[in-house]
């Protein structure tokens, strides 16, 4: 049974809801005049979605540069790289602090932003859309907004067939299960018209990688906990590789990952360097082109060491598999993959493999031992 404090308190926050849904329905759903050629891209999933992502921006550059800008919208996770990679493209880049969108305070700021950007044109491209993506995109003051129409991964039915009524288009996906770069060509082929040549993800760095390979670096982080490889079996995995090799190992990664650093260099007994939290994106693709090997978890820095060509080991459970990893063979990726036994044995099934596309798995990570990592490890360092 509910105490009178606690009655209280629940009115009060439907009251708060209620009026900020309605400043937001006054203030920002009207559409602001901008009946011209510039875009406004909203982008506000991680570092793999960009990557996978982003080489669309200059294709849609190239195709609308007589026309008017183009103006980003993205997730600040990535600014750094947005901002090196893609800046001769992007004449305005408005950045937002995903986790800060729940203040209305802050989310009315970001809605002024866009409104003053004026574009004629929005685009959604995120199959995969979530609320807040949705709430930018509809009160962002554009007429015409384009979004995919997508599964409800994160966004729930209701909320999603409400905002799909608000959309002037929804591209529909062309197959159920697809790797998510190919999702996003389907998109910008969709908007554009006309069939794009890109191969696959790819990073032009304009430094010199010339130099003699010393090092292997390790990504410990994820997104989520059920993502990452224990701490003891990464502190067996670097034992054996300095035992066999003579090439030093650095772990990198956020500032976030330090603990699972120190975990590591402690279990390890070998020298390990931790560079947590000391590199940022930019930086980081530095790191990985000095690898020798890169070996991460399924996160958006595995993505980043493929686009730029790098040997690269993702140790996964099989979350999302082949939206996200594997890449399909066809792009002939300089990515191996380490599944645990219990997930082989189930996509050798041809049945058991359509059941598992594209879904979460919970698999312990645990249960992908050392040895099976350092086999791998051996057959591409020999």
């Amino acid at each position: 049974m509910y105490t009178m404090k606690e009655i209280v308190n629940k009115g009060s926050r439907k009251l708060e809801s209620t009026l900020t849904e309605s400043v937001e329905k006054t203030l920002y759903s009207k559409k602001v005049k901008g009946d011209n050629n510039d875009i406004l891209i909203v982008r506000l999933d991680g570092i793999g979605d960009y990557i996978l992502f982003r080489n669309f921006i200059e294709e849609l550059f190239k195709d609308n540069k007589e026309k008017g800008k183009l103006v980003l919208c993205g997730n600040i996770l990535w600014k750094d790289l947005a901002e090196k990679l893609d800046a001769p493209f992007i004449r305005e880049f408005i950045w937002v602090d995903v986790p800060k969108l729940h203040q209305a305070s802050y989310r009315f700021a970001v809605y002024r932003k866009l409104q003053k950007a004026k574009c004629g044109t929005l685009l959604n491209p995120v199959y995969s859309r979530t609320a807040d993506g949705d709430k930018l995109a509809l009160h962002s003051g554009v007429r015409r907004v384009i979004g995919y129409n997508g599964d409800e991964v994160n966004i729930s039915h209701e909320r999603k067939i409400e905002n799909d009524k608000r959309y002037s288009e929804l591209v529909p996906s062309s197959q159920k299960n697809m790797f998510e770069f190919y999702r996003n060509k389907y998109f910008f082929e969709k908007v554009l018209g006309k069939e794009l040549k890109i191969q696959k993800p790819s990073i032009n760095s304009d430094s010199a990688s010339s130099e003699e390979k010393k090092h292997i670096l390790i990504f410990p982080g994820a997104g989520q906990e059920y993502r990452k490889w224990p701490s003891v079996h990464f502190a067996q995995l670097c034992k054996s590789i300095s035992e066999k090799y003579k090439l030093s190992i650095i772990i990198g990664g956020s500032k976030s990952d330090s603990v699972s650093a120190k975990e590591i260099i402690s279990k390890a007994g070998v020298s390990v360097t931790d560079n947590t939290g000391k590199s940022d994106l930019v930086d980081t693709i530095e790191l990985i082109k000095k690898a020798a090997l890169v070996i991460a978890n399924d996160t958006g820095l595995m993505h980043l060491s493929v686009a730029l060509n790098s040997p690269t080991i993702c140790i996964t459970n099989g979350n999302n598999y082949k939206r996200f990893c594997p890449y399909p063979d066809e792009l002939n990726a300089t990515l191996k993959v380490v599944l645990p036994d219990e997930f082989e044995n189930k996509i050798n099934d041809k049945q058991g493999e359509e059941k598992l596309l594209g879904k979460e798995s919970h698999l312990d990570m645990g249960l992908i031992k050392p040895e099976k990592v350092f086999k791998v490890v051996k057959e591409i360092l020999g």
